[in-house]
């Protein structure tokens, strides 16, 4: 049996989360499983399932790593210059 699709919302905030926080995919996932702020923030249901960690990193690998950490660089800076919380609905 294959896992479920990421959302196409789902993967960006993920991984601006991995970015912003320093984190592994794993330790990722399983903050975001536990953290009742996250969730809604990557877009996911209080009772929906996570990502597992190697969904994360075949799509990463797809896109491809300059690419994904661009546009998080881009997002933070975009941010900062506008005093916008990039985790806020």
């Amino acid at each position: 049996m294959s896992r479920p699709s990421t959302p196409m919302e789902t993967y960006p905030r993920l991984m601006f989360l991995k970015f912003r926080y320093r984190l592994g995919y794993e330790s990722l996932c399983r903050e975001v499983t536990d953290s009742i702020t996250w969730r809604p923030s990557c877009r996911i249901l209080l009772d929906g399932t996570v990502p597992h960690p190697t969904t994360l990193m075949k799509l990463t690998t797809r896109c491809g790593e300059a690419a994904v950490s661009g546009c998080n660089e881009a997002l933070l800076t975009k941010c900062v210059a506008s005093n916008v919380n990039p985790l806020s609905e």
